[in-house]
């Protein structure tokens, strides 16, 4: 059975800061060269790091794209990966082959491929890597979403064996997958960090990896230093597939102040930094750096989520849609975020996936329409906004934006329902605690692709997402979005996704509020960088003059 809800990554919209102690420092295994370059000749390629990685496992990496950007995937690399043009390309596999309706898939390993631990990739590397993100000992939050389709997986899942039999390797560069059933987009789930391959000669099969000098794969760099809540580097690998990076080394600064990070980049010390939406307006008219200003599109859709363990009136839909339909969005979007660059969200689907021919038409939940709200909570049995018992917003502290935007909604819910509703703020950790704990009512959630496919921003709202599964148990939308996971057809597959849709608007789980776009500043000196939906690309080609 597929499990749309595993698709999905949330990522917080706001900064994350997890506490750790002590220094990791480079093993003397790894010394620095330059080949025809002295280290004064290359240049260092810096920018600022909003939180210490929660992790040095790639396996467990599920909510943080910028970790995963910026580290895990200089670091660590699968059999394919995304290129700037959102396209699968060949990243630890030379090439493969897809047969038998979509179910059996071969990979060809390229040659004189080297981990950074000098030890050559061979076919029986992939198939370990996978069978031990899928044991239970390293506990991986994304494992069964990638391989629960492979033949055997789910008996290495469940701690059964530890052998996934529907992994061939007949020779030491061929590698074969056996799926169950069709899944279009298995190479896509291939890209995600939790598919990397990891030496077996530097990491424990049953246990994550904890020490800088684990973190070995294949990638164009490697850790030298961490210390947590100052900086990590990365060093360029000697023996790279695609050729040693043309830069001295990559510093990534802990440091979450946006606006410190940007004068940063003025005063010359960073090559990059992020451009918080509310300084958007002020970047663009400022005379020197609009010159270094860009916006990428990304994967990110913002929406409000209800969740009715926290607030009972939210197990009846009459009354989330009569919320929905309270909210004008247009004043989020058009008044507090202008210039940000955002768009508004008519679909949880984003626009790039829109085909003309069956684009959906914007469902009456998405609307403005105080009247019918009113209605509708009369129908659900309050004919009075007194009638609900009062709600509290929980937000966290770390997010002007966040905080914005939600205490904007707040207001509108007063204002226009009448609701007793009020905001109080929480340290984020705290906030993250109440929110696994379903304490959060009503709250902005994040959704972030972890891979490029339409289905990732419908699949939390399959009934077994520990959410949102008391808000919709609608078994059309869990035979839908099967359906289109076998579906070739990209049309026919957006045309599944948008019945989906339509079902869940009926009976919101959320609202979809905007998509979110990224603004950072680049020196003008850095050539070859490269984004894709995603993020960053892999520094391979980048340059600094």
């Amino acid at each position: 059975m597929y499990h749309p809800n595993n698709i999905l990554k949330i990522v917080s919209l706001l900064v994350i800061t997890i506490n750790t102690c002590g220094c990791w420092t480079k093993p003397a295994a790894f010394p620095s060269k330059n080949k025809g370059n002295s280290s004064t000749q290359l240049k260092t390629f810096r920018g600022p790091l909003g939180m210490n990685p929660s992790t040095l496992e790639p396996t467990h990496v599920c909510n943080e794209p910028y970790a995963k950007q910026q580290i895990f995937n200089q670091i660590f690399e699968g059999l394919v990966r995304y290129n700037a043009q959102n396209k699968i390309q060949p990243a630890i596999a030379e090439s493969w082959s897809v047969d038998n309706n979509n179910r059996t898939y071969t990979f060809y390993i390229k040659e004189n491929l080297f981990f950074h631990d000098n030890k050559p990739v061979y076919a029986n590397d992939v198939k370990w890597s996978f069978e031990r993100a899928c044991s239970p000992n390293i506990s991986s939050p994304t494992a069964s979403m990638v391989f629960q389709n492979i033949i055997g997986a789910k008996q290495v899942l469940d701690g059964k064996t530890k052998n996934i039999t529907g992994i061939e390797t007949p020779n030491p560069k061929t590698v074969i997958i056996h799926l169950t059933k069709p899944n279009v987009f298995f190479l896509d789930l291939l890209t995600m960090p939790v598919a990397s391959i990891v030496s077996k000669k530097s990491t424990l099969f049953d246990s994550p990896i904890s020490k800088l000098n684990q973190m070995i794969g294949t990638g164009p760099y490697l850790m030298k230093e961490y210390i947590p809540g100052q900086q990590i580097i990365l060093e360029p690998f000697e023996k790279y597939i695609e050729g040693k990076p043309k830069i001295k080394n990559i510093t990534w600064h802990i440091a979450a102040d946006p606006i410190m990070n940007m004068n940063k980049f003025r005063e010359g010390n960073y090559s990059w930094t992020p451009v918080p939406i509310k300084e958007m307006s002020n970047v663009k008219s400022d005379p020197v750096l609009q010159k270094s200003y860009h916006v990428a599109h990304t994967a990110l859709l913002i929406h409000l989520q209800f969740c009715s363990k926290a607030y009972k009136p939210f197990e009846n839909p009459l009354v989330r849609k009569a919320f929905c339909m309270a909210i004008n969005r247009n004043t989020i979007v058009d008044s507090l975020l202008k210039d940000s660059g955002i768009e508004l969200a008519n679909s949880f689907i984003p626009p790039i996936y829109q085909v003309d021919s069956v684009k959906n038409k914007k469902h009456e939940t998405l609307e403005l329409n105080i009247s019918k709200a009113k209605k509708l909570l009369k129908q659900a049995g309050y004919s009075s906004p007194a009638m609900l018992p009062r709600l509290e917003v929980l937000l966290p502290d770390n997010s002007l934006t966040g905080i914005t935007v939600a205490e904007n909604i707040c207001l509108q819910l007063k204002a226009n329902l009448g609701i007793n509703i009020t905001t109080k703020q929480q340290e984020y950790t705290a906030y993250l605690q109440s929110r696994s704990q379903n304490l959060t009512a009503l709250h902005l959630h994040g959704t972030y692709a972890q891979y490029i496919d339409p289905s990732v921003y419908l699949s939390e709202f399959d009934h077994s997402n520990s959410i949102t599964k008391s808000l919709h148990l609608n078994p059309q939308f869990t035979e839908l979005m099967d359906k289109a996971s076998i579906e070739t057809n990209l049309s026919k597959r957006i045309g599944y996704y948008q019945k989906a849709e339509n079902l869940l608007l009926d009976t919101p789980p959320a609202l979809p509020l905007y998509y979110s776009n990224i603004g950072y500043l680049l020196k003008y000196n850095v050539k070859n960088y490269e984004r894709n939906m995603l993020g960053a690309t892999p520094f391979t080609n980048i340059e600094i003059d």
